[in-house]
């Protein structure tokens, strides 16, 4: 369906860019909106000129490019306005933003203002667009360096003469030259916008860009071939075509940095580096193969959670974690939180946290969970854990209790276990990090418990956590009658 604007934001808008009304007088004249008017301004992509005089702003390749080279001639602001009939206000405007020095580097010794210059414009730049971003100053050629290159060139002067006047060495100016000339001929403005460009942040990164590049890359990674001998293979295969080529450190940089290791995720092998180097460690979410493998998580990956437990909405689905105590002693504690009203659950060992032992536990508190369970859909449906070895027997889980599913966050990723982390935080405002677990009894623990499923949460507009499992009255929980 397409727009149909107000008419008489149509007029308003008509009377600014034909007769120069302001858009407060404009709105007063036609009756309409001056947020309306402001919304269908902007949809015409242009903008309103600054000031109180009102009108639109206007922006005239040709005329800057013709003011800058008359600068560069070392003609005066009001010699310039004369010339091409833009204010002396605009033209020090102009060539006080581009960097140009206060003092103007004459170019030829012989000038007489009273001649006119002949300024020679090419088309391919007249529908050049003003800079967007700004791209610093620093080292970096100005906009001023490259018109005065551009008006030096048509004055045939050296490289090594422009460099001389604009205080660069002849080798800047000569890139800067092979870079930007088309059929021989050096645009400035062209120059300007590609230095623009480069200076945006972020980058796409070329493995990114090029998809021939990245498949050809894939391949060969996951047939066990190094980085530096990709590149060395792909200089002798692409030949000219530079594009084809990248550097060893970008394909580290794409399996070990990027986004935790973007492009492991598309191997079909699990790629890793020799021995002896500690600067990158893997982060694959590929499971691994021989020795450190974990096969109670194959089949049970995150990726292959369903979208109900992702969706807060439905009730039955945790998540857990194993906390331990300090100097890595046998006692932990089994934590255990609902994703939909965020009940808590703890259980304290103290014997071990072996798997056996975790499981164990584990099966008796979902048990219980199920027998609170006010109905069939609070039954435990899903339990999300890590990929500790406390779990290597949780295939005994879904034999005792009936329709469980476990599944593994993927390696170094407790994001994927929000509530509980956040719990896990919750309850080191009781046992801090680093407690020795020994001084902790289970009435203790039983009491913080209680603590943070009576107390009201944000998320939950002010229930406790007790009262959404269980379907409570917040006017009958003896936790806040007095």
């Amino acid at each position: 369906m397409s727009y149909t604007p107000d008419p008489a934001v149509v007029a308003a808008f008509d009377l600014i860019a034909a007769h120069r009304y302001s858009v407060l007088h404009a709105c007063q004249a036609t009756g309409c909106a001056e947020r309306a008017l402001r919304d269908y301004i902007k949809t015409q992509g242009v903008r309103l000129a600054r000031g109180r005089g009102g009108g639109l702003a206007t922006f005239n390749a040709t005329a800057r490019v013709k003011v800058m080279f008359l600068a560069c001639a070392g003609r005066s602001d009001h010699d310039i306005a004369a010339v091409t009939g833009v204010h002396p206000a605009t033209v020090y405007r102009w060539i006080h933003n581009s960097g140009m020095p206060v003092s103007r580097p004459p170019v030829t010794s012989t000038s007489n203002r009273d001649q006119p210059i002949v300024v020679s414009i090419d088309p391919v730049v007249v529908n050049y667009q003003p800079a967007t971003v700004k791209v610093g100053r620093g080292m970096r050629l100005t906009a001023f360096d490259r018109v005065y290159i551009k008006f030096c060139l048509d004055q045939s002067y050296s490289i090594r003469q422009i460099g001389r006047q604009l205080g660069r060495h002849p080798s800047v100016i000569s890139r800067e030259i092979t870079r930007n000339s088309l059929d021989g001929v050096y645009h400035p403005l062209i120059a300007q916008q590609r230095s623009i460009d480069a200076a945006k942040r972020p980058k796409a990164r070329k493995l990114d860009a090029n998809p021939v590049l990245r498949r050809m890359v894939i391949r060969l990674l996951n047939r066990q071939v190094s980085p530096k001998r990709i590149v060395a293979r792909l200089k002798r295969l692409s030949g000219i075509h530079k594009e084809l080529t990248v550097s060893h450190e970008t394909i580290y940089q794409a399996l070990y940095v990027q986004a935790a290791g973007a492009l492991r995720h598309e191997l079909t092998v699990d790629y890793a580096l020799r021995s002896g180097r500690t600067g990158r460690r893997p982060r694959s979410k590929l499971p691994t193969r021989g020795r450190g493998a974990k096969p109670w998580v194959h089949g049970a990956e995150y990726s292959t959670r369903p979208p109900q437990a992702a969706d807060r909405a439905v009730p039955g689905h945790w998540e857990g974690d194993l906390v331990l105590g300090a100097h890595g002693g046998k006692h932990a504690i089994i934590t255990l939180i609902e994703r939909h009203s965020r009940l808590f659950m703890a259980r304290l060992l103290t014997t071990d946290h072996s798997s056996h032992t975790v499981v164990t536990a584990l099966k008796d508190m979902l048990g219980q969970i199920n027998q609170m369970a006010t109905s069939p859909d609070h039954r435990v449906k899903t339990l999300t854990w890590d990929q500790g070895a406390e779990m290597a027997t949780s295939s005994q889980l879904a034999d005792h209790i009936e329709g469980l599913k476990t599944y593994f966050c993927d390696p170094h990723s407790p994001w994927q276990r929000p509530s509980n982390e956040n719990i896990n935080a919750e309850l080191r405002r009781f046992i801090p990090k680093g407690t020795d677990l020994t001084t902790v009894t289970h009435k203790q623990l039983q009491e913080y418990e209680d603590l943070i499923n009576d107390t009201p949460r944000v998320v939950l507009d002010g229930l406790t956590p007790r009262e959404v499992f269980f379907n409570l009255d917040p006017s009958e929980n003896v936790a806040f009658t007095a």
